[in-house]
């Protein structure tokens, strides 16, 4: 199931989607207050809602899933990188990458952190955790 507060992704204006032109951290952070805190499998999915553009050709984007014990990530560790270095050209609107969730070696607060290789013109996202591989 769906859950807004399970969403790494959102706009000020409540939408679920993040546009990334560049690197950047997702707009929401989740807390989990204890750490490690799953009794059942989690899956996290990242979407292509807009298809994304660059005009530099072999442009690709990375998603890395990050833990810290602090809300300002001062020392963010990546647990996994869902999404490595992407060409654009494949990050087309309906790309659906779906892997467990790593509960191993967590901390308290959760981000994705995004990296563009260059610029990219368009392109958005949604990326959250629900319980089922499929969705």
């Amino acid at each position: 199931m769906y859950d807004l507060q399970l969403s790494f992704t959102k706009q000020t204006n409540g939408t679920p989607k993040q546009t990334i032109t560049d690197s950047a951290a997702s707009t929401n952070v989740l807390n989990f207050g204890t750490k490690g805190a799953f009794y059942k499998p989690a899956y996290l999915h990242i979407r292509v809602v807009d298809a994304f553009e660059s005009g530099t050709s072999g442009a690709t984007l990375t998603a890395a899933l990050q833990s810290d014990s602090a809300e300002a990530f001062s020392s963010a560790a990546t647990m996994v990188t869902p999404i490595n270095a992407v060409d654009h050209a494949n990050l087309t609107a309906g790309y659906h990458k779906v892997i467990p969730f790593p509960i191993q070696d967590t901390e308290q607060y959760y981000r994705l952190y995004f990296t563009a290789s260059v610029a990219m013109t368009a392109g958005s996202v949604v990326a959250y955790i629900n319980d089922s591989p499929e969705l």
